[in-house]
C-alpha cells in the first residue's frame, strides 16, 4: 500500500547542509508523520510512524529509534 501524500508542516537545514522535512496529517485515530532528510550529496533518508494523534492522557507522542547512518547531532 503506498504512503499517503502528507503536507510539509516544518522544514529546515542543519549546520552540515542537510535539509529536513517533516510531513504529518490524518485523522485523530490514524495520524501519520514522516521525517525526510536530504543530505548534501543528494542521498535521502526517511522514517515515520502512524497511530493515534495523541495517546489518551498524553500531551506528546515520542518515538526514538535509528536504523541508518543519518545525522547524529
Amino acid at each position: 500500500m503506498p504512503l499517503p501524500e502528507l503536507p510539509v508542516v516544518a522544514e529546515g537545514e542543519t549546520t552540515r547542509g542537510e535539509r529536513w522535512y517533516l510531513r504529518a496529517g490524518g485523522s485523530p485515530e490514524a495520524y501519520d508523520s514522516m521525517l525526510e532528510t536530504v543530505h548534501a550529496d543528494g542521498r535521502r533518508d526517511q522514517g515515520g510512524m502512524s497511530g493515534p494523534a495523541l495517546y489518551p492522557g498524553d500531551l506528546l507522542n515520542v518515538y526514538l529509534g535509528r536504523a541508518d547512518q543519518g545525522p547524529s547531532g
